[in-house]
């Protein structure tokens, strides 16, 4: 299960964690679609470079948006598994299984070399009006570079919702406090409204900059 998870984390997000020179939809193409809501040419400056339907090779795939620029990377997903051998269990079950995976995710990338100082901080609880979230904050090191990411997992209608958010070190708490608030405002008033995180809540507000500051 690992495997599979790691893979829906890691490699489908179109390289979460690369910064390479952005190549966007061109601008005659229609403005596209993420679960009925149109999406944006850009977000805090970050272009979209596609949106990609998940399902065609994954069951409970869905589908996922994807966004590159000025230092920051940020994936849209709206599916309804991570793996799916989870089909069977409840949407809040399939939830807690995925934030529960993500710690050991990043440990297998730093094994493998992918990434090196990994840190995760302990998820925590975000609310916007009827939307909520789990976040896990992540901090690594990528071809001696630090990156800072977050992964935010809420629940869309009937659907799962994540936010992918990684930012290069000198962005930081605002660029991506700045990327997720434009996102959710996108999606504002359309959350289940379940009122509970998927795992335990932990209060590393300063998570960011310990990571930086460790370096």
């Amino acid at each position: 299960m690992l495997r599979y998870v790691i893979g829906r984390l890691s490699l489908l997000p179109l390289l979460v964690c690369s910064f390479g020179l952005p190549l966007p939809l061109a601008a005659d193409e229609a403005a596209p679609m993420l679960h009925g809501t149109r999406l944006p040419a850009e977000i805090q400056g970050a272009k979209i470079q596609e949106v990609v339907d998940f399902e065609k090779k994954v069951p409970g795939g869905g589908t996922g948006a994807h966004y590159s620029g000025q230092g920051r990377k940020i994936s849209l997903y709206v599916y309804e598994t991570a793996d799916p051998s989870w089909l069977s269990l409840s949407l809040t079950e399939r939830a807690r299984r995925e934030i529960a995976a993500v710690g050991g995710v990043f440990r297998e990338l730093e094994r493998r070399g992918t990434y090196a100082d990994v840190r995760v901080a302990p998820a925590e609880e975000v609310v916007r009006g009827d939307l909520h979230f789990t976040l896990v904050r992540l901090g690594y090191t990528e071809k001696d570079e630090v990156r800072l990411s977050r992964f935010y997992l809420g629940v869309l209608g009937d659907r799962l919702f994540k936010i992918r958010l990684t930012v290069s070190r000198d962005k930081g708490d605002k660029a991506m406090d700045a990327c997720f608030e434009e996102v959710v405002a996108l999606f504002g008033g359309r959350g289940a409204g379940v009122g509970k995180s998927f795992s335990a809540i932990g209060p590393p507000d300063s998570f960011e900059r310990h990571v930086v500051a460790s370096r």
